[in-house]
């Protein structure tokens, strides 16, 4: 169902060598099911960004809306 007010959802993932091999395969798989679960393309108001974090954060994605660039961000994660 549409979401009736705005939501802005920020994931902040870990990138670091902790996370490296299954536990980072699975970090991604999980932020791809909660972008795909958001339906954005039915909640324009739904706006969701990307950063990772390592010794420092970085922004992989600004806040938006387009699900397949939301998608590509979340597989730069380093890990």
């Amino acid at each position: 169902p549409s979401l009736s007010s705005p939501l802005h959802v920020v994931l902040v993932l870990d990138g670091s060598a902790a996370m490296a091999g299954g536990p980072g395969k699975q970090l991604r798989q999980t932020a791809e099911l909660i972008i795909q679960g958001l339906a954005l393309p039915d909640n324009p108001t739904t706006l969701v960004g990307i950063v990772d974090f390592n010794s420092r954060a970085r922004t992989l994605c600004r806040l938006g809306n387009d699900e397949d660039e939301l998608l590509r961000c979340v597989s730069k994660v380093k890990v």
